[in-house]
């Protein structure tokens, strides 16, 4: 793991699904494919318009719907925004023409803007069964610089995709209004759709391989 550090992050803009279970499952797994088709397909016509783009990092926003700690709550209860950052610029026209060239779960990809801004991050090394260790020294990064926590647990998955028990690579965010915790993750704020913004209640943890956490400082 690496020492875990407070940065500003940007807005950026991607793709992202959305939706309820236990990583690995076979809901989660049929959203991580479409979601890299319909990628590939918005990769491939902004090529055509002879600009280059790369298959970027999966990376994983993740909360709960209950007053539980996250880690107490079922797994196939947890929520999860799977997302594909993309470079600004991309004309939302591709997206759509991207989605038609899909399966039918295409059509739950959205194009999407994420406000991150102040956030704590780490790497985390190793399998997910040792995420705790990083999470509490993330917790105590914040605690100790006067920080809580704000916005989603966020992952960014650097070396596999998320599956439990899978040795890898992730960075994590987490800073916000409240303390946020996450896996080779980062955290956000706020998530806005393309047309109208959404707000998301946060998962209160915090990671990343480089991890962010919305956090603020106490006053």
């Amino acid at each position: 793991m690496t020492t875990p550090e407070l940065v500003d992050i940007d807005t950026v803009t991607g793709l992202s699904v959305t939706g309820v279970g236990a990583p690995g499952e076979e809901s989660h797994v049929d959203n991580t494919k479409v979601l890299y088709q319909v990628a590939g397909a918005v990769i491939a016509l902004a090529a055509e318009q002879g600009v280059p783009v790369s298959m970027p990092p999966l990376e994983g926003f993740w909360w709960v719907e209950d007053d539980r700690p996250p880690f107490e709550v079922p797994r196939q209860e947890w929520h999860w925004r799977l997302f594909l950052r993309m470079p600004d610029g991309i004309d939302p026209a591709w997206v759509e023409q991207a989605r038609d060239r899909a399966p039918r779960l295409a059509a739950r990809v959205a194009l999407t803007t994420v406000h991150e801004g102040r956030c704590v991050q780490a790497t985390h090394h190793g399998p997910y069964a040792d995420e705790p260790r990083t999470l509490s020294t993330m917790d105590k990064f914040m605690a100790e610089a006067g920080l809580v926590r704000r916005g989603l647990h966020h992952e960014i998955y650097l070396t596999d995709s998320p599956r439990g028990g899978v040795p890898r690579s992730l960075r994590r965010r987490g800073a916000e209004a409240r303390r946020n915790r996450g896996r080779g993750w980062k955290r956000c704020p706020r998530f806005a759709r393309h047309g109208r913004g959404d707000r998301e209640r946060g998962f209160d943890q915090g990671n990343r391989a480089r991890s962010p956490f919305g956090a603020e400082r106490l006053r």
